[in-house]
C-alpha cells in the first residue's frame, strides 16, 4: 500500500469553477520532529550536514506549538523579512518549517520523532529531487541571517541540476533585489518561483529535476513549490495564486 503524503490540493480557480492540484508542500500534515525523506509523491527530501558531527536529517519544526525546546528564532513574531509585500503581518502562522536538524536524539522508542528538534546553526545543504523535470522553484525562507555574508553569497547558494549536471546557481544576495528579501535573525521572506532564465539566462535549458538549498547557517524552508512543462502538472500553477487562496499560511491575531 503507497502511503505517501499527497500534495496539498485546495487551489479553486473561481473563473472555470475546477479545483487543481495545487502541489504546495507545507509539511503541516507531519509531527514536529519528523525525519522528512520521501514523504510526498513525485519527491525525495535529503539534508547533507556542515557539521561531520551532526546527522544529515532533514526534520519538521512546529513555528507556533513547539512542545519542547522552542526556538524563538524559528518562531513568530518576524524580525524581518519580506512578508507585508504579500500582505502578511509579523504574527504570520507558518506551522511546520523544514530545517536540518541539529540532533536526532529520540528517548521514546515508540515515538519515532526528535525530543528536542531545532535547526544547525553552522547550516549545510537540502536537496530536493523531483520524479519529473520542472521549470520553475518556489518557496519561503525563515530565519536567515545576514547581512554582510551576502555580498558574495557565502554559503548561501541554491544550485539546480538535471540529474547530476549542474546547470546554474542564484546566490541568496541576488535575493535582496529580485525579490526585496530583508534578511537577518528571526526573518521570514518569500521567494517567488524561480527559473532557469534566474539561474542560466539564455541558455536554452528546459528544465532541472534537482534543486539544492545551501545553508551557510541557521534557516529553515516552507511552502515549496514548483511546476512542470505542460502537460503535466506534478506540483503546482504559481506562488501567485498560492498567495490569492491562503493556502500557506494562518493568520494570527496580534495579543
Amino acid at each position: 500500500m503507497n502511503n505517501k503524503k499527497k500534495l496539498t490540493a485546495a487551489l479553486v480557480l473561481m473563473a472555470f469553477g475546477v479545483s487543481v492540484q495545487a502541489g504546495v508542500i507545507t509539511f503541516d500534515d507531519l509531527a514536529h520532529g519528523e525525519v522528512v525523506f520521501d514523504q510526498y509523491d513525485g519527491v525525495t527530501i535529503s539534508a547533507d550536514n556542515a557539521s561531520r558531527r551532526r546527522p544529515d536529517t532533514a526534520i519538521t519544526y512546529n513555528t507556533v506549538v513547539s512542545p519542547v525546546g522552542a526556538d524563538p528564532d524559528l518562531q513568530p513574531p518576524w524580525a524581518d523579512g519580506n512578508y507585508a509585500d504579500y500582505g502578511l503581518d509579523k504574527n504570520t502562522d507558518l506551522g511546520n518549517v523544514l530545517i536540518i536538524a541539529e540532533n536526532t536524539v529520540d528517548t521514546d522508542p515508540a515515538d519515532g520523532l526528535i525530543d528536542d528538534p531545532d535547526d544547525e546553526r553552522r547550516g549545510g545543504v537540502i536537496t530536493f529531487e523531483f520524479d519529473e523535470d520542472i521549470t520553475e522553484f518556489g518557496f519561503d525562507l525563515v530565519d536567515v541571517d545576514g547581512p554582510n555574508e551576502y555580498g558574495n553569497n557565502a554559503g548561501y547558494v541554491m544550485s539546480f541540476y538535471d540529474g547530476m549536471t549542474e546547470l546554474g546557481t542564484l546566490g541568496f544576495g541576488d535575493l535582496i533585489a529580485r525579490d526585496n528579501a530583508d534578511y537577518g535573525n528571526n526573518s521570514y521572506n518569500r521567494i517567488s518561483p524561480v527559473t532557469t532564465q534566474d539561474f542560466n539566462p539564455g541558455a536554452g535549458v528546459s528544465g532541472f529535476n534537482v534543486v539544492k538549498v545551501s545553508f551557510g547557517g541557521s534557516g529553515g524552508i516552507d511552502n515549496v513549490h514548483a511546476s512542470v512543462p505542460e502537460p503535466g502538472m506534478l506540483l503546482t500553477m504559481g506562488f501567485g495564486l498560492l498567495t490569492l487562496a491562503g493556502l500557506s499560511v494562518r493568520r494570527k491575531k496580534n495579543s
